[in-house]
Parts: structure tokens; sequence; C-alpha cells
């Protein structure tokens, strides 16, 4: 079978996918992987043909944007930049389809391949990587601003998420998206975040079922496969700097806002100011802040602090002992799979609703702004509380000894066939 895998958005979108593609290309499967041109040598080390959607520099300017990390903008900056180049992805699909061999693989914002699996008649396998993006008037998704709690009557709880729907979504999506469908011949189309962004075919779910349990109004055709946990490739190590720092002493505290967040000079200012006055060594990873005095190599180095601009998470996290992070479900799911507590310090997209989850499974605490005294008090907590140390350990196990997420999303993959 070849089959076409598309993800859209940041590492935390194109690694699962790396890993799932990885499973089915070890089945004898062929792989052409679309992304924005910024992780073609993450995707040609895998040994999959790579499809560039867009060039780095545009990928670059879009993760620039403020409103990028505005939680009331967020959603209407990622149209803004997506409808522009539908049409394009699509044509770029269409000009790789192998007639009768090719399905398709693509993460929640690969419109383009719902596009196709319509006009087409493709088989598609929709991936969500974060609850929240399932947005069920049943149990909303954690929103800030926007809190509806099971205790709300019914029938209100469906009225907001209705006017969310109507208003909020559809009203930034609906006109554009039928205008391009127009274009391709196709009958215009409404609810497309509750509804139309589904694959009719199969809708892979990548987290276990005990970090979101399925609602009554969740897709009927879903399957949840689990956290396809990212795995470095064998030639990744840590560099030498953070490898000689991680043996100097006792585990480090990490800090981490996110490969895609370059507006972090704030969090990064509170980082080192609660390492310091908690005394504890501290690794500050950032790739975008260049405020931070690094030296020629990427990283800055003293006794107690260290910078580096990239670190492979898979290798580092198992080496510290707590970290800090802004709430993407790819460094959530690597915590919890080395079984480390967590400090969330959430910023826009699925980053709050996966911080109140992960405070829920009592595997870390949620930070409410950037705030030095939270932030000591709260990491004073993980530190201290047995509880969540137990917790932390449990998810681990679970985790690690179920069968690994991308073997059930491959066999789910196979099992759609073309």
């Amino acid at each position: 079978m070849h089959i076409i895998v598309m993800a859209i958005g940041s590492d935390g979108d194109v690694n699962p996918m790396l890993e799932i593609a990885g499973e089915l290309k070890s089945r004898g499967h062929s792989i052409d992987f679309f992304a924005n041109g910024y992780f073609e040598e993450k995707v040609r080390e895998r040994g999959f043909g790579f499809v560039a959607l867009g060039e780095r520099e545009q990928y670059e300017l879009v993760v620039r944007d403020k409103n990028l990390w505005e939680p009331r903008k967020a959603f209407k900056t990622i149209w803004n930049n997506l409808k522009n180049y539908l049409l394009i992805q699509y044509q770029l699909v269409e000009e790789h389809i192998k007639p009768g061999e090719t399905a398709m693989l693509s993460s929640s914002l690969a419109f383009s391949t719902r596009l196709i699996q319509e006009k087409l008649g493709l088989k598609l396998s929709t991936v969500h990587l974060a609850p929240s993006v399932i947005l069920s008037r049943e149990k909303p998704p954690f929103m800030p601003g926007v809190q509806l709690p099971d205790c709300m009557p019914t029938s209100i709880r469906y009225w907001c998420m209705t006017m969310i729907d109507r208003y909020a979504l559809d009203g930034v999506t609906k006109d554009d998206l039928n205008s391009i469908r127009e274009e391709l011949g196709l009958w215009p189309v409404r609810k497309i975040m509750t509804e139309w962004m589904h694959s009719p075919d199969q809708v892979l779910l990548a987290f276990p079922e005990w970090f979101a349990e399925a609602q009554l109004d969740w897709p009927k055709n879903h399957k949840f496969v689990g956290f396809p946990v990212y795995k470095s490739p064998p030639t990744k190590k840590l560099s030498e700097e953070v490898q000689s720092f991680l043996e100097a002493g006792e585990k480090p505290l990490l800090f981490t806002a996110g490969s895609a967040m370059a507006h972090s000079s704030e969090f990064f200012k509170v980082a080192r100011a609660a390492a310091e006055e908690l005394d504890r060594r501290a690794i500050f990873v950032n790739k975008f802040d260049r405020s931070l005095d690094r030296g020629s190599t990427g990283t800055q180095r003293s006794e107690r602090y260290i910078y580096s601009e990239y670190e492979p998470f898979d290798l580092l996290f198992e080496k510290v002992s707590c970290v800090t992070h802004h709430g993407g479900i790819g460094t959530s799911a690597q915590a919890l799979s080395c079984g480390i507590p967590q400090l969330v310090m959430p910023f826009a997209h699925d980053q709050f609703d996966n911080a109140d989850r992960l405070e829920s499974a009592n595997v870390g605490l949620r930070a409410r702004k950037l705030d030095l005294s939270e932030w000591k008090s709260s990491l004073s907590t993980l530190f201290k509380d047995e509880t969540i140390k137990q917790s932390c350990e449990e998810k681990a196990k679970v985790i690690n000894s179920a069968k690994p997420a991308k073997v059930l999303a491959a066999e789910a993959v196979e099992k759609l066939g073309v």
C-alpha cells in the first residue's frame, strides 16, 4: 500500500505522525510524508519520500506571530495561514496519488486530504493528537475564559458549544472553505471543526482512554491507539555539554516552552528565578529566544544552569527530576512515558485542556500565570508529594507496558485499506 501522510503544525504534530509512518514503512508500505520544509531533514532521515508544504521561512514567520500565542486570536491566526495553501496542498497530494494503491493518513488540520477524500474517493484516516480537537458538547474541552462545568445543565452547555461552533469556528472557516470547495465542484458544508474535519472512514485518537474518556457525541468511527511517543533515530545524542552537565550533579529541573514558541522571554526569566530560589540545577531548552546569552556552540553553561537550543527529549526526560513546559501534547506524552512530574504553563491551543487533564490525572500541576511565587510553590509540591510521584510511575508503567500506539495505528490503517 502507498500511504500519503500529512502533518500540519509544529514538532508536536509532526513527531507522532513520523512514529506511525515509521511503523507502516517497517511493514512494507511506501510512504510519502507531507510537511513544511522546516521538517525536511527530520523526515528524510527516516527514509520517507518528502513533499514540502511551503518553505521553512514561511513556518518560522508563522510561529513568530504573537497572535499565534494569544488564546482568543490563535485559531484565526492558524486559519489565515492555512486557508491560502489548501488548494496548493490539494494539488500536491493529487500529483502523488497512485491509483488503486494510495490511502491517506493525516493530522487534524490537514484539510486538503479531507477534500481529496470527498472529491476523489481515497480512504482517509484522521489522527487527532489531543482530546480538545474533538469539540464535544457532552464534555467540552477546557478553554480559557470559556469553562463549562459538568454540573451545568445539559441544555445550556449544548447551547454554549453551538454558539462557539457557529460564530467562533464556522464564523472563521466556513466562507473560505466553501469558496475552495466551490472551485473543486463540492457542495458547501458547515460545522467544519465539530463534524466535517473528522474522516468518515476512520478517526484515530492518539491518546489513551484514561486520558480522555470517549463521549456520546464523539465520532462513532473512532479508535483509541494511545500516545505515539516520539523516539529519536539512533544517530541522535544529547549534546556533549548537556551530557557533561547531567553527569556533574543531581538530576536537574527542565524548562521548555515548546519547539514553536518564539515569545518565551518571560517564561525563562521566571524559570531561572525559580531554579535559583529553590537552589536547584536546571536545564533551559529554547530554540527561538536569542535574548538568552548562549555561547557559539548553542549552549551556555555554568555550575548550576545550562541553556541549549535543542536536545532530544526522549533521551533527556529520563535524566531530569521534573519538567516545566507549555502543555503541548507531545511534550506531555513524553513526560508521562518517562514518569516525571510536570508543571504546565499553557499559552494557547490545546495546551489548557492538556494541562487540566494532566492535573486531573495527578501527574502534575497547572500554572495559572507567569508568577515566581506560584511556580516555586508548585515545584516544591511536585518534589514532595508522594501521591503525584506514585501516579507518574503508574502512568508510565501503563503507557510502556501497553501495545505501542504506532503499532495499533498502523494496524488500523492496514484494515482501512485503499
